[in-house]
């Protein structure tokens, strides 16, 4: 009930009443590992993290097969950035899990466990955790992005498409977020390789799922007038002057597309209408370059 209430006393108030009704149920039943970790939280909310620790760890001893203490734990770490302790905790969990065949350590720890490696610089086993997550969950596209910017980062770049791939194939048109942020990552490897068709590539996928997506397209504007792929460069300009009308920059991009393919007086109305809408300080350039078509006729 504290967490429904705004009011920063009534609050208080509400979470003093949980302590005692916890401190209660806790010697009633003192054995009940999910009680003592509810009254860690209960302090937790209070800001009473010693004592939050202590509850965990004494749920802990209760129950060391626990998931939801293990989980309470990392996560106490976690905020506190103290993430050696949460190594040692899921690897101790893990490891006692793993020895008795009632239970298996989660997909959710190993998770955990990735992401303290990962802040600790350990990459390798960060990653040796994001793959058993993978062999838990194996349509996680979280832990595939993971593991992407972990090979990545360790300099295993083909592994990490590798990863992207798989994941491109478990992606639908409804989960357009998703696609256009590990295809983003797909071109920020690519670009790195200097592999800009699979660069282009990318941002095409993009734009098949968010169409007006204005990042996806100013990004494939900017790569198309590098290739000099000048039908490219129309056609992404067009559509940005629809979601764009006042941007000079639209415009200019078709003019110049449209004289490097010889057609003059198409180029000239487009670099008409760019010096209508460009401030006055890049006036000057685009009358120029008005007066540089003038002279190629």
């Amino acid at each position: 009930w504290a967490d429904l209430s705004d009011d920063a006393t009534v609050k208080q108030q509400m979470l003093d009443q949980s302590i005692e009704e916890y401190n209660m149920a806790v010697q009633l039943s003192p054995n009940a590992a999910h009680l003592w970790n509810e009254k860690g939280n209960a302090h937790l909310a209070r800001r009473e993290d010693d004592q939050a620790e202590a509850a965990y760890q004494h749920s802990l001893a209760l129950d060391p097969l626990f998931e939801q203490t293990y989980l309470l734990l990392a996560d106490f770490y976690d905020r506190r950035q103290e993430y050696q302790k949460v190594v040692d905790l899921l690897e101790s969990g893990i490891e006692a899990m793993g020895q008795n065949p009632r239970f298996n350590p989660t997909a959710q720890m190993y998770s955990f466990l990735g992401v303290a490696y990962a802040r600790l610089g350990n990459l390798p086993k960060a990653i040796e955790a994001n793959l058993k997550v993978l062999e838990l969950q194996p349509t996680n596209i979280v832990a595939m992005r993971n593991l992407a910017l972990l090979y990545r980062d360790n300099g295993e770049p083909a592994k990490a498409l590798e990863v992207l791939d798989r994941a491109f194939t478990l992606l639908g048109p409804e989960q357009a977020n998703d696609i256009r942020q590990l295809r983003q990552l797909a071109a920020q490897i690519y670009q790195d390789q200097e592999d800009t068709a699979k660069v282009i590539e990318q941002y095409e996928a993009i734009r098949q799922v968010l169409p007006d997506d204005l990042e996806t397209l100013r990004m494939l504007s900017n790569l198309y007038n590098t290739v000099q792929d000048d039908r490219k460069v129309v056609e992404v300009a067009q559509q940005l002057m629809v979601l764009e009308p006042n941007n000079y920059q639209h415009p200019l991009n078709i003019a110049q597309a449209l004289q490097r393919v010889g057609q003059v007086d198409n180029a000239r109305q487009f670099a008409e209408q760019a010096r209508t809408l460009a401030p006055a300080e890049q006036q000057p350039a685009i009358e120029e370059f008005i007066a540089g078509l003038d002279t190629s006729e």
